[in-house]
């Protein structure tokens, strides 16, 4: 996606927007997610009930093949939507989710390359 100014011109620099999806079974508690770190960079989340029982989240870049994400029978996906947070974290290559489940902190660190779709024009 590409962000506009008011007077619609393209604003200078690449911008990204990070999706995350957790898959949960449908009647259980999920943990309350509080932040996510990508590549060094802290974001809080916000987390969105999805209703559909798919979503489409875009065209891979490359291959531009649609990317579909559909729950197992007995499961909902939980869209966390992270926005920028003033604290810095150590550099690392990887993904990891914080929050709380059950009083307890949780961590979930995904170490696989991030899929990155084809980019989409805002009006």
């Amino acid at each position: 996606m590409i962000p506009k100014t008011r007077p619609g011109m393209p604003q200078v620099g690449p911008t990204t927007i990070y999706l995350f999806f957790v898959e949960v079974a449908k009647d259980a508690r999920t943990a309350d997610w509080q932040s996510v770190s990508i590549k060094g960079n802290k974001y809080a989340v916000s987390v969105v009930a999805v209703k559909e029982d798919s979503v489409f989240v875009g065209t891979e870049k490359t291959t531009k093949a649609p990317i579909w994400l559909k729950p197992a029978p007995g499961n909902k996906l939980i869209k966390l939507e992270p926005t920028p947070a003033s604290e810095p974290v150590a550099a690392d290559s990887g993904v990891f989710l914080e929050g709380v489940a059950d009083k307890k902190r949780v961590t979930f660190k995904y170490d696989q390359p991030i899929v990155q779709l084809s980019p989409v024009l805002m009006p």
